[in-house]
């Protein structure tokens, strides 16, 4: 179902600008993008991977290369000026 002319109209009145999500509650404006490329890393680091270990994302629910250059070129455009890639 598609949204009606009303709903789009307050959209676009009321939207905020994608270089609003780059900004945080105290009013910090980041600009970089960590983007995780796999999760199979082996180094077991308490802090992100637990000793039962975790579930693997199956392939076809991970992002494409050209997905990832499209989010990368987005961000970019945005203010973003460096990108880590894990």
């Amino acid at each position: 179902m598609a949204p009606s002319p009303d709903r789009k109209q307050f959209i676009r009145d009321h939207a905020l600008p994608f270089s609003a999500f780059l900004t945080d509650s105290f009013g910090r404006q980041h600009s970089y993008l960590r983007i995780s490329l796999t999760e199979k890393c082996n180094l077991r680091c308490q802090y992100c991977m637990p000793e039962e270990g975790v579930k693997l994302t199956p392939k076809s629910e991970l992002l494409t290369t050209q997905e990832i250059l499209t989010l990368a070129k987005l961000f970019v455009q945005e203010g973003v000026d460096k990108i880590r890639l894990t």
